[in-house]
């Protein structure tokens, strides 16, 4: 177990009024999926980005930290709380006593406590050290959890509210359906990866079933499509097990290639950029919608991303070594793009010198009569000619912008520490390589895959 393993994202959702005899049975059905998982993903941490709203939201937490302090020597499972609101205002939602003092206990116990204060996805379009009013603040709450959750965990009645933020709102997020109250583009976009959703029975106070209407007791979907059991969940999370235990993926074959080397090169972005403080996400940028292959690569990258942001959370602005060890990844990119434009070039001189003896033997083909050869010839050279050609002139496009945004980062390396927007200029800086990086990563990816 490295510290650089990377997490299963599980977000809760859930009731605040559950039917308090329920809950023994909610709990265990919980904590029977919870163990299970663990016991399938033995390298992988589980994070569990949860809201800690009265009722379901906190009997969850509860559960998954009983669990977690049962295993020491595993994986280090985290809590994370994602607020609707900033911690003050919140707080009030909470009356005073026993609530409110469960509500500060399992913030206590969380590894990190995103809020719109911290965490723009919480923040939406509020301005920054605001929150969204009620309900639009809970509508954004849940389309954070479903961005970075591969499984949601909905404590669910199966009654539509109607409510901006509710429960239902997010179970049809995640299941790529679009909600009639929605707000946000992400809810009207497709879901670019398959995620996976367990349905927990939940009986409430509040819209509760005619009588005589059943329900399963819990149900388990990827997307929109039923499963039957837990296991039928686990392809993408299977795929982060394997990485957790052995980087490259054991793996042969072109398409396992690929797929490594996008990891790879992605997950250096993602890395970068939020050590940095750029705030972007490699994986919104990484076009994976035609190819299935990378659909758990982007789901790796942003558990990659959240893990970064809470560890440490709010952590100070980067350093001069920090800023100087990206100077360093820049000049490397830029040496090795010298390098690749060098072997384009001996191509090119090569293949000028194959064309000399094509045209020599097409000129001979023509001069026997044989026409068919002569026009074969003349396609091949015609072919290798223009693949050639785009290579390197693509090459030598990707080194220029590369030279362009590695000046641009010098200038504002070497001014002043304290002169205005020093920071900002430098992040603008890491953050064009990093698109440009990411999308000749996609022109590849779609050629080879």
């Amino acid at each position: 177990m490295t510290p650089a393993s990377v997490p299963l994202v599980l977000a809760v959702v859930g009731h605040r009024d559950p039917i308090p005899t329920e809950l023994p049975r909610l709990r265990h059905d919980l904590r029977h999926d919870l163990q299970a998982l663990m016991a399938a993903l033995p390298h992988t941490p589980l994070l569990m980005l949860n809201g800690l709203a009265s009722g379901m939201d906190s009997e969850a937490a509860e559960v998954f930290l009983e669990l977690c302090g049962r295993r020491p020597d595993g994986p280090r499972h985290q809590l994370v709380a994602a607020l609707p609101k900033l911690p003050a205002s919140y707080r009030q939602d909470f009356n005073p006593g026993a609530e409110r003092e469960r509500l500060e206990r399992l913030l206590g116990a969380c590894t990190a406590v995103l809020h719109p204060g911290n965490c723009p996805g919480l923040r939406g379009v509020a301005p920054a050290g605001q929150e969204l009013p009620s309900p639009e603040c809970y509508g954004q709450q849940g389309v954070f959890l479903v961005r970075h959750a591969f499984l949601v965990l909905a404590f669910n009645n199966g009654v539509e509210t109607m409510e901006v933020g509710g429960t239902a709102q997010t179970v049809a997020m995640q299941k790529g359906e679009v909600h009639p109250l929605f707000l946000t583009v992400e809810e009207v976009i497709a879901a670019l990866e398959p995620g996976a959703l367990i349905e927990y029975n939940t009986p409430r106070f509040k819209n509760q079933l005619p009588a005589g209407i059943s329900q399963p007791r819990r149900s388990y979907w990827l997307q929109a499509r039923p499963c039957r059991e837990l296991t039928d969940l686990l392809a993408i999370p299977s795929r982060i097990e394997r990485f957790n235990q052995a980087f490259p993926t054991p793996a042969s074959g072109r398409r396992a290639w690929v797929v490594r080397r996008c990891l790879a090169e992605a997950l250096e972005v993602q890395e970068l950029w939020a050590a940095m403080g750029v705030p972007f996400d490699a994986a919104d940028l990484l076009q994976s919608r035609m190819h299935p292959d990378l659909h758990w690569v982007r789901t790796l990258l942003r558990a990659r991303r959240l893990q970064l942001l809470c560890q440490p959370l709010g952590a100070a602005a980067p350093t001069p070594q920090a800023w100087e060890v990206a100077h360093q990844w820049l000049l490397a990119q830029r040496d090795d793009l010298d390098r690749t434009c060098e072997r384009q070039s001996r191509r090119h001189r090569r293949l000028r010198q194959g064309l000399v003896v094509l045209g020599v033997a097409a000129l001979a083909a023509s001069l026997l009569g044989w026409g068919w050869i002569t026009l074969g010839c003349l396609a091949v050279a015609m072919a290798l000619l223009g693949s050639q050609g785009q290579g390197r002139d693509r090459a030598e496009r990707r080194r220029d912008q590369l030279r362009r945004c590695l000046r641009a980062y010098e200038q504002a390396l070497f001014t002043a520490a304290d002169a205005p927007l020093r920071q900002h200029r430098l992040r603008c800086a890491l953050e064009a390589v990093g698109r440009d990086t990411l999308g000749e990563l996609n022109d590849w990816v779609s050629a080879q895959l």
